[in-house]
This record gives structure tokens, sequence and C-alpha cells, in this order.
């Protein structure tokens, strides 16, 4: 829940219509991969929360030291993240040169140990565990390119981006307007389009470079999940003639989703379009795993919480304004 006040916080900051806010805010909760991870123990959501955290501290200027320190719990738990890391150090080179120092320090804590752990573990503060995979064909696939990691793909890419088997536009439409109307966040922003762009598309290359780009038997490409709050500012400056249409998209990815996470997001790795062969079956079989008077109450209880964290926006501007 968090993370829901460092975007508005940052939203607001580039001027965005409340109203429009509360749109994204609800987007991003119920309408994108974030639904689903944020009930099972995968590191992703963590890592979305605290990478953009630690941005918001950087733009707003409050705590270098401390975004550092939240990079580098990121880059542990997931180790995709690391060269983001350089990504947010060359953007603070660009925004206040000074202070690059305090949020290299912060990454120490948590990195070092990472590498007092792999010492211990491998002997070797660089080795990491998937260096000793156990299953055959992990290993195999695991040692090409850097662990898994080898040649980028447009088929893998098609596959996490609109297929219906993991495409990220498929389960969520209204990301899809992204790529409109990102002219007055250009002219408004410029580092920070640019640096949102960047970890955009490093997300993006490197799903489309893994070996196995289904990502497991899981819902959606997983590996894109913690530039979602990055992608979902994009959306925030569609012209308001295309409200309509977002709040339809919106709409049509909430209902894939409460489908999904009533049934099983533990989705087929080799189905085409595990929605419509697995997840619809389901649902004309009545097999919940989860009971929808359950998801209807988090459903509840997450819009009760999106309206504490605006009504506290709302007092605040009233305060400032007097």
């Amino acid at each position: 829940m968090l993370l829901i006040f460092f975007i508005t916080d940052f939203l607001e900051s580039q001027n965005i219509e409340i109203v429009r806010i509360k749109t994204i805010i609800i987007g991003y909760s119920l309408a994108t991969l974030a639904f689903p991870f944020s009930m099972v123990f995968y590191p992703y959501q963590l890592v979305s929360f605290l990478l953009f955290a630690a941005f918001c501290f950087i733009y707003n200027n409050r705590n270098y030291f401390l975004s550092g320190l939240m990079c580098g719990f990121a880059a542990i738990s997931d180790y995709t993240v690391f060269p983001v890391l350089l990504l947010f150090l060359i953007y603070i080179l660009s925004h206040n040169r000074k202070l690059w120092l305090n949020f290299t320090l912060g990454l120490i804590p948590f990195i070092g140990i990472l590498s007092i752990y792999n010492w211990l573990c491998f002997g070797n503060f660089f080795t990491l565990g998937y260096s000793y995979e156990f299953v055959p064909q992990f290993r195999l696939e695991m040692g090409k390119g850097l662990f898994g990691i080898a040649n980028f793909s447009v088929r893998n890419f098609l596959e996490i981006i609109i297929k219906p088997s993991r495409g990220l536009f498929f389960y969520s439409p209204w990301l899809i307007l992204a790529i409109f109307d990102i002219k007055k966040f250009y002219k408004q922003s410029q580092a920070e389009f640019f640096l949102f762009c960047t970890i955009i598309l490093y997300f993006v290359a490197l799903g489309a470079a893994y070996w196995d780009v289904s990502g497991g038997e899981i819902i959606g490409p997983r590996f894109l999940i913690p530039m979602l709050p990055f992608l979902i500012s994009f959306v925030a400056f569609v012209k308001p003639k295309k409200s309509g249409l977002l709040y339809f998209l919106i709409g049509i990815s909430f209902l894939i989703f409460f489908a999904v996470v009533s049934t099983d997001i533990h989705l087929p790795g080799n189905d085409s379009n595990p929605v419509l062969n697995y997840v619809l079956p389901k649902i004309a079989g009545l097999e919940f795993i989860l009971s929808p008077t359950v998801i209807i109450l988090y459903i509840v209880f997450l819009i009760g919480m999106c309206k504490l964290v605006f009504s506290r926006i709302e007092v605040k501007k009233y305060n400032y304004s007097q």
C-alpha cells in the first residue's frame, strides 16, 4: 500500500488532475500484474515498491542514502535490478552531482550482505546460487549467456507484450495508452522521462532475452512487474478525451485479473491462451481457489486505503492554500 503514496506524490508533482491519479492508482492496483502478485510470495511487488520509492527520494531531494539503501535491498531481492542501479546513478549525476556518494554508500550494506553470503556458501564474493542449479535442464539453460539471459528474440518480445499466452498488453490492455500523448511528460520532465523509458526498455529487453519466456507456470510476464509503476506514469498523461477509453480498458483488465485470481494464477506455461483454455473452464465448473467474496472484500479494503491517501492529499492542499 505504501507504493500508492509514492506514485500519487510523483503524479501530483507533474500536475496531473486528482481524478486521473485516482484512476491510475485503481488501475495499477486491480488491473495489472500487481493485483495477483500482491497475493503470492514473489519478490516483484517488493522490488517495485523499493525502486519507485528510491526514485521518489532522489526526485524530491529527500534522502539519497536511504534511496541507495532501498536500491541495494531491491538488488539482492531480484538480481536483475543491478543494472537499474547504474541508471539511478546516472540520473543522480544529472539531478544533483554532489550527493551521488550518499547514494553509493547506501548500496553498501545490503550488497555487502549478499557478498558475504556468497563467500560463505560458494567461496567467492561474486558467485551466485544460479551457478549451482540442481535440475539438469535449468543448469544447462542458465549456463548460457548471463544466467540464461542470452539472445533477444522478437518472438519472445511478442510473447511477453501482446500474445494471449503471457502478453502484458493482453492482460492489461489499458497500458497500451502509455505510448500515446507522452509529449507533455517529455516537455515537463525530460530527465525523468528518459529514466523511465530506459527502465521500461531494460526490463522488456530482459524478458525477451531470457531462456524461459513464460517464466514458469504463472500469470503474465513476471519479469516486467518492477517497471510497472514507471509505465503507468506515462498513462497519466493521456489526454482527457481518451478518459472513456481508459476507463473501459481498465474495466476489461480488471475482469481478466478477477477471473484469474478467483481460479488460479499459476497458469500453464505452454498454453497459447490460458485464460480461454484454462481459466474460463474453471469458472464454468465453479472451481474457485479463492472465494469471490474474499476478493471483493480485498478490493473494498484497497479502495478504502486509496480514499485515505487522497483525503490526506486534499488536506495537505488545503493547508498549503491557507
